[in-house]
């Protein structure tokens, strides 16, 4: 693939960013090859060769208008950037050229695309973890002889189990009522869970 000056001035600029070789290529719209030839200085200046190569397509658009649009957009699609070519360039670039686009498109966002969110799956163990708020139910009043009551909840669960237990709180969030909603949690009968959580909040192990 011949290159022109353009190419090769910035692959070299993406390349001294600290991009990989790979990645400065994609980023340029040339091949890896063409880029190690660049390194080697071996590089061929568009018009030298005397015989018929087939030339890249997208040659003359890709770092003045597909790259701008990738970075600006890079959820955006191989077909509307090809609609987007052919509006701008009536005549140039009919459909055949779609596959080039999409195969060009799809190695730039590998490298160059939106990060992937990472998910790591989360190992819940019984009695190690529970969980404890004061709320307030929206759209709902509570009146005692007509008159609506002040209160918010203390609402407590378990992580593992996701038992959850409330108790009406009318004094404001305090420690006193932070205190007293946890013990009655925790003293509620019948879960040995809540009974491992009670004794890692008095810093003892069960049984002991």
């Amino acid at each position: 693939m011949a290159l022109n000056t353009r190419q090769v001035s910035f692959y070299m600029a993406q390349h001294n960013k600290g991009l990989t070789q790979e990645a400065a290529a994609v980023t340029a719209g040339i091949s890896v090859r063409s880029g190690r030839r660049i390194e080697k200085g071996q590089w061929q200046q568009s018009g030298d060769r005397h015989w018929r190569t087939r030339p890249d397509p997208l040659e003359d658009v890709w770092l003045s208008d597909i790259l701008p649009l990738l970075q600006s957009r890079p959820q955006i699609s191989p077909t509307t950037v090809l609609e987007y070519l052919q509006d701008k360039y009536p005549g140039k670039y009919p459909d055949n050229v779609r596959r080039t686009l999409q195969r060009r498109i799809r190695t730039w966002k590998a490298c160059h695309g939106e990060e992937r969110e990472i998910m790591f799956l989360q190992d819940h163990q019984p009695g190690m973890r529970a969980l404890s708020d004061f709320t307030q139910l929206k759209g709902t009043v509570i009146t005692i002889n007509g008159r609506p009551l002040e209160h918010k909840l203390f609402h407590f669960r378990l992580e593992w189990s996701r038992w959850s237990w409330m108790r009406v709180v009318t004094g404001g969030e305090s420690f006193t009522a932070l205190a007293e909603g946890l013990q009655e949690a925790l003293n509620r009968p019948g879960d040995p869970e809540r009974f491992m959580v009670f004794c890692l909040l008095l810093g003892r192990a069960p049984g002991t």
